[in-house]
């Protein structure tokens, strides 16, 4: 087995353990989350190897309203934004994984991976959980100890902007 498919299955390992399902959550790819209609979400894009030899973890994290979906889907139907994320933001944002995210290319690399899911878990559980926690995060412009700016998806502003709207009451989608 190639180093990337080890740190993989790996990562896949240490999230199911600690309670994080690989599952579609509406019409959203896949992604690491826990049950709920708020949860926070990690989404495994690639294991890259660098030229020296590491493998650097690459993906994307946000919190998912899952009544903000199903609605947002009815109201667009077929639109690429149902696939999109509302909340999301790229790993290498985030200075608390960033070191975390490389793990070694040759040797005993769990550790580095064990250390990598205890950042990435410690995140995410800092995220909303509940439809109050994410009304209180919008309302403060703070998601854990993160700006709300650094969820928002450039490419989907307007779907990010319809979870707020949507979380507030101020709009029915």
């Amino acid at each position: 087995m190639d180093r990337k498919d080890e740190v993989r299955a790996a990562i896949d390992a240490n999230l199911r353990m600690r309670g994080w399902a690989y599952r579609s959550v509406c019409a959203l790819p896949p992604c690491y989350c826990r049950g709920g209609i708020v949860t926070p979400y990690f989404v495994l894009w690639d294991v890259d190897r660098r030229p020296w030899g590491d493998c650097a973890v690459k993906g994307s994290i946000g919190v998912i309203h899952a009544g903000f979906e199903q609605a947002w889907s009815q109201r667009y139907p077929g639109h690429a934004s149902v696939h999109a994320w509302a909340a999301t933001s790229l790993i290498v944002n985030f200075p608390e994984l960033l070191s975390a995210r490389y793990i070694p290319g040759q040797g005993d690399f769990k550790a580095a991976v064990v250390a990598f899911c205890d950042a990435l878990v410690g995140l995410l559980e800092s995220l909303p959980t509940s439809e109050a926690s994410l009304l209180d995060s919008v309302k403060k412009d703070v998601w854990g100890a993160h700006p709300a700016r650094k969820f928002m998806n450039y490419v989907d502003i307007g779907k990010f902007n319809g979870l707020k709207d949507y979380v507030t009451g101020r709009v029915q989608i």
